[in-house]
């Protein structure tokens, strides 16, 4: 019997499996945590020049004791920012400047722009407004004014070491070597996870104790990488624990609590104002999953495939005895061992290669890794960079969480209605059209500006959901982990561009949004030519896979019908056998019998 055979028995996704992938699911909230506070860390509160002591002692000479917004109307200059005239924020008018005035600005007074013979730099630095934030890392080290790029650097290291991260993940979670008391290391998805973990929640106190910027970038970075050993092993240790009919629920399950993840982090962060104090309340409770040590199994699966048998079927006797209350019997277990031991691999030793070897397979590998670049940009192009949206920064990020709701609901739906090709596309091509229409319109439009935000940010969080799908169902198994690889990388590659990107909002302030949107659109236009997979067996080897990329990519017509009329066919067979199996399991167990089921 195959060991997913068996799972059918004792349970896909019994209760064993249920308090198991809950406690995944709390680590996959935990994930999202190191990177998406860093809105709220970095923040970049109102400020200005500091006004300098014989500024403030001439002017009181001349004109007597004055207001603070008179102070301020003296010395800082005015500037059109999206349309709209505010105090300049790094230009200071120099005392000597003629035809100096008083009056305060309004609708009927007309103020001269500021260019640079009438304005200088601030001589002494900047003064921060603490309105909204006790303290970010921007004002605290002084990021305003030509410095901005470093909050970029740090977002862009976070990616580098997630890039590593994920490589290091793969590697070390499937890792086996000598042991005196398990003749190997005791290697693994769970040992893996719970060294990140940790070292996540270490990080998190350095980076809350940084003493310089160099000091957090670095930080950032090494967080990159821990976070990613964190979600990769995790996420793969809950897809182990269910059967197969239950692995697509399960990934999307996993997202969901990553979604609310943002509920998590505007929760603290709006009680909380102080970006050192507010990193250390997210990430410090990381050390309690320390306590998983006692309560998280290894996966069956890694402990079967390394052969570690004994600890496999204790493990799986005890999903059984949770999930239906008996154990299967030896020769079961025998069964499903023997199974395991048959499993032939591939004589040959594939590399990242065979994903180009030929024109169309290259082709393909360019499109889908063009894809996961672009999807990664703009979901934390528009993740990040909340502040350019305008309004409540807490109540941005807060639609931008809840938003992702429905875009994975509505991907889940119509993956398997439309096909895999054109959900992609549409979510993109919505993404796409989104962010450049939300980056063209005029700041005064917030309300608009943030609705086309939002929608945009559904369409690509429903897109990032169905890459992961094509990928996983385009490319072979024996290429099939190589595939995901790449692509990942690809993705982070993205990731660490966008900060870069969104540095040009300087130049123009809708041209980062132009670019994504652009990019967004394109990469939908693309996923037009991926085969589509809805109405395919998925190819084994690479003989499958080459004669489904010469094949057509469409299920058109009465293919598409006769499919979708199987597909029913096979759904109803399944539920009669089901509760015809069921029924005979009761009537089993109703006679204490076990060894029949």
């Amino acid at each position: 019997m195959h060991l997913d055979g068996l799972l059918q028995v004792i349970g896909e996704f019994g209760t064993y499996q249920r308090r198991q992938y809950f406690l995944v699911c709390l680590v996959g909230l935990y994930a999202i945590l190191p990177l998406l506070t860093t809105v709220f860390l970095a923040a970049t509160p109102k400020h200005h020049c500091k006004l300098p002591a014989d500024y403030v002692a001439r002017a009181e000479r001349i004109y007597g004791n004055l207001s603070r917004e008179e102070l301020l109307n003296l010395s800082i200059p005015w500037e059109e920012n999206g349309g709209q005239l505010t105090r300049s924020s790094c230009k200071l008018y120099p005392w000597t400047r003629p035809n100096q005035t008083l009056t305060p600005y309004n609708e009927t007074y007309s103020v001269p722009s500021v260019n640079e013979t009438e304005s200088i730099a601030c001589p002494l630095g900047l003064e921060y407004s603490q309105d909204i934030y006790t303290s970010t890392v921007v004002s605290e080290f002084d990021l305003s004014c030509g410095r901005e790029w470093m909050v970029g650097a740090s977002q862009s290291a976070f990616f580098v070491g997630k890039m590593v991260g994920d490589a290091f993940t793969g590697t070390v979670s499937d890792r086996t070597t000598y042991s005196r008391s398990h003749g190997c290391f005791r290697f693994g998805r769970r040992p893996t996870f719970l060294v990140a973990v940790m070292f996540s929640a270490s990080v998190g106190v350095v980076t809350a104790l940084s003493p310089s910027m160099t000091v957090y970038i670095a930080s950032l970075g090494l967080q990159g990488f821990v976070s990613g050993c964190v979600l990769l092993s995790i996420y793969t240790l809950g897809i182990e624990f269910v059967g197969p009919s239950k692995r697509k629920l399960a990934g999307f399950g996993i997202m969901y609590f990553f979604s609310f993840g943002y509920f998590y982090i505007v929760l603290f962060a709006y009680f909380i104002r102080d970006w050192r104090h507010l990193n250390l309340a997210l990430l410090v409770p990381g050390y309690l999953f320390g306590l998983y040590y006692f309560v998280l199994p290894e996966s069956f699966r890694w402990l079967l495939s390394r052969n570690r048998t004994e600890e496999a079927v204790d493990l799986i006797r005890a999903i059984s005895r949770t999930n239906i209350k008996s154990e299967p019997d030896a020769e079961t277990i025998q069964s499903v061992l023997e199974d395991e031991d048959e499993v032939v691999l591939s004589p040959r030793t594939h590399t990242p290669v065979d994903l180009l070897r030929t024109w169309r397979r290259a082709a393909l590998t360019a499109n889908v890794c063009f894809n996961w670049m672009v999807n990664s940009m703009v979901y934390y192009g528009l993740t990040l960079n909340l502040e350019s949206l305008g309004g409540n920064l807490y109540l941005n990020f807060l639609l931008m969480g809840a938003i992702e709701y429905p875009g994975y609901t509505l991907a889940l739906v119509l993956l398997d209605k439309i096909g895999r090709r054109r959900t992609l596309a549409a979510s993109m091509v919505l993404g796409g059209v989104a962010c450049i229409v939300s980056g063209s319109l005029p700041a005064d439009l917030h309300w608009l500006i943030l609705t086309l935000a939002v929608l945009g940010k559904m369409g690509i969080s429903a897109s990032f959901t169905i890459i992961y799908v094509v990928t996983a169902e385009v490319y072979p198994t024996v290429i099939r982990t190589i595939a995901m690889g790449m692509s990942s990388t690809f993705a982070r590659v993205g990731s660490a561009v966008t900060p870069q990107v969104f540095l040009l909002k300087e130049t123009i302030a809708a041209l980062p949004f132009i670019i994504l949107g652009v990019e967004s659109i394109l990469a939908g236009l693309l996923s037009l030519l991926l085969p589509e997979t809805m109405c395919r067996d998925l190819p084994q080897n690479l003989e499958e896979f080459d004669n489904m990329l010469a094949s057509p990519r469409v299920c058109k017509g009465t293919k598409l019908k006769e499919t979708r009329r199987k597909t029913r066919n096979i759904r109803e067979n399944i539920k009669t056998a089901d509760n015809e199996w069921s029924d005979a399991k009761d009537s089993c167990l109703a006679h204490g019998n076990t060894t029949d089921i």
